[in-house]
């Protein structure tokens, strides 16, 4: 999983994405999350209401530290997802692109000819789906700090 200071820029930089992740958010569970109050990479879980119980948790949503020298178990408040940045895992993003597709082949073919002509090197196979997604889906490509219209 990618967590690196690019990744979390180009993914706070996609509006679409952000949008997606927002209106998917209970669907994504678990999801990693970039927390900007406490600059760390975390964990977005769903606590059942035995455990909330056991661990005197109020709140059904927590976000687990995945940084061992940092905090652990703060949870979002109710209306605060805005202080998170939505990391989508290579699985997600590919969800993204496949919901209602029958046609795979057409598709590889398509992330190919894309790998072919990168305006960028991507370090991942998260920041290279991101990038084909944005490119299919809102017809953007990533300029070195931000997400341009083609």
């Amino acid at each position: 999983m990618d967590t690196s200071k690019k990744y979390i820029k180009m993914c706070e930089e996609a509006e679409e994405i952000v949008i997606y992740g927002e209106n998917n958010f209970e669907r994504l569970r678990p999801l990693f999350v970039f927390d900007k109050l406490l600059e760390r990479v975390s964990l977005v879980i769903w606590l059942p209401q035995k455990m909330r119980e056991r661990l005197n948790c109020k709140n059904g949503e927590v976000i687990v530290s995945v940084e061992q020298n940092r905090d652990k178990g703060v949870y979002i408040e109710e209306g605060k997802m805005g202080i998170v940045i939505w990391l989508p895992r290579q699985d997600q993003l590919q969800e993204m692109l496949w919901q209602g597709l029958d046609e795979y082949e057409h598709w590889i073919q398509k992330l190919y000819d894309f790998i072919l002509d990168l305006p960028f090197e991507p370090m991942s196979m998260e920041q290279l789906w991101l990038a084909f997604i944005m490119k299919e889906k809102y017809n953007k490509i990533w300029d070195k700090d931000k997400w341009l219209k083609t």
